[in-house]
């Protein structure tokens, strides 16, 4: 009884597996030539991209696209006027149904080389990665294969990695698969009790982050952000919160949707995409400006706290770097002192001065890592 009860149980989950596939549109014996062209639906023009990685079975178009709006979202967040100055590029890579194609550490290897062959990492100060599934593995061992001495420059350039459902823990779903494709990434999918490759590849993204937090503060990228389908996909449950389980910098953020559904915004208002979006634009709110040149660039506005009022005609310099300075504040108070140095201590005293008297002194912190004057606000003092 038990025995037929199991092979049921079998059967079901394998009914499910190929379900699952064709309903996405991946139940394709064979990848088309030209499909796995990774490629720029933006650029390269900005000095910040978001590189889209799907997952298994999937491409870099049916991934993103919701077939009943019609929506893509890389074209989504083009149109976005928050995201002008990003550009958009969609990696794609060959990963078939039925036959034999490269492992996820072959698919990585692959994915960095043409990422550094069109200069990504040296192009652009500012790499956002939104991944689907196993695109989140390939985008977590490209991270952790440039985690070295010779290349954690280009590590800095990555400023944060967005997780959508990403097996970190495999999936139980991949342990049936592999029985039934050839292809090799399903075994390197399953469950991470028993599968080395997860194993490594998590204790590698641990170590990255701890070397990231041993950096100073102006230093700590990438930022690591995780979201996990709430929802079944034709009743089976492909990476739930368990299986999704690796380090974060904030919560796993449940998303109401199922496995397919997650990645495929309707409009700019649907959780996924303002739940990204948010993440996103707050890390980069955090980032430095860096002039080309030399170094920092330094915002802020001078008001006099006694009168609410913005300070015109006002002089800032650094009193450690003399050299800059910026003479005269504008009629909203706003200064802007460029290549400025990295300071020696990770702080610099600033100073303002109207008719040549010093009416305000303070430390200039470096936080998180832009140069932060108490949230880009000089307070007067009453003289």
């Amino acid at each position: 009884m038990w025995m037929n009860s199991y092979r049921i149980k079998i059967a079901a989950a394998i009914t499910s597996f190929l379900i699952i596939s064709n309903s996405c549109g991946y139940l394709h014996p064979e990848t088309k030539p030209g499909m796995e062209r990774s490629e720029y639906v933006r650029g390269p023009e900005s000095a910040k991209m978001i590189v889209f990685i799907h997952g298994l079975f999937g491409d870099g178009k049916s991934t993103w696209r919701n077939d009943h709006s019609k929506t893509y979202w890389p074209d989504m967040i083009v149109k976005d006027q928050d995201f002008n100055g990003y550009d958009v590029y969609v990696v794609n890579y060959v990963t078939p149904f039925i036959s034999r194609t490269s492992t996820i550490e072959e698919v990585a290897t692959q994915t960095l080389q043409q990422l550094e062959d069109e200069d990504i990492f040296r192009r652009y100060k500012q790499i956002y990665f939104i991944t689907h599934s196993m695109g989140g593995l390939i985008a977590k061992r490209i991270l952790v294969k440039l985690n070295r001495p010779a290349t954690t420059e280009q590590l800095q350039r990555v400023k944060a990695v967005l997780y959508f459902s990403a097996p970190a823990q495999g999936a139980e779903i991949a342990e049936i698969g592999q029985w039934i494709s050839l292809n090799p990434q399903l075994k390197d999918m399953r469950p991470a009790d028993l599968n080395s490759f997860l194993q490594s590849l998590e204790n590698d993204w641990q170590n990255l982050l701890g070397d990231r937090d041993r950096n100073e503060p102006n230093e700590r990228f990438p930022k690591s952000f995780c979201a996990y389908e709430t929802q079944s996909t034709l009743g089976i449950m492909i990476v739930n919160r368990v299986y999704a389980a690796t380090r974060c910098d904030i919560n796993p953020y449940p998303i109401p949707l199922n496995h397919i559904e997650i990645v495929k915004p309707s409009s700019q208002q649907d959780d996924p995409y303002r739940w990204s979006k948010a993440r996103i634009l707050e890390t980069a709110s955090s980032v430095p400006e860096i002039d080309d040149k030399n170094g920092y660039i330094i915002k802020g506005q001078v008001i006099d706290q006694f009168k609410n009022e913005y300070v015109r005609n006002a002089s800032v310099k650094l009193k450690q770097a003399q050299q800059h300075m910026f003479c005269c504040t504008g009629d909203d108070g706003e200064f802007i002192i460029s290549n400025v140095p990295k300071p020696s201590q990770l702080y610099y005293t600033i100073a303002a001065y109207v008719n040549e008297t010093e009416v305000y002194t303070g430390t200039v912190t470096f936080e998180g890592p832009e140069i932060i004057i108490r949230k880009n606000i000089i307070i007067i003092r009453k003289l």
